[in-house]
């Protein structure tokens, strides 16, 4: 199961305020969208070709979103039949 955790990093003297979006073992992507957390999930899954039809199962892999206890924002990715 991959999870997909998206953090808002708020503006600094140096930084602007931004979205990070990482996941478990691979590198953090920092956004300045800050617009929609659910936007910048579902590019870093593309990014990783996570999201789809799957041929095998015939069924599609979506994204599911849930807020951890200090705020972030949580997705992950779950397979549902196609119709």
């Amino acid at each position: 199961m991959k999870a997909i955790q998206v953090r808002y990093m708020p503006c600094t003297n140096t930084t602007p305020a931004r979205l990070k979006v990482w996941a478990h073992g691979l590198e953090p992507v920092y956004t300045s969208d800050t617009s929609s957390a659910s936007v910048a999930a579902t590019v870093y899954a593309h990014k990783y070709s996570w999201l789809g039809y799957n041929n095998w199962t015939e069924k599609e892999t979506k994204l599911a979103s849930g807020t951890l206890p200090n705020g972030d924002e949580c997705f992950v990715l779950i397979e549902v039949p196609c119709e």
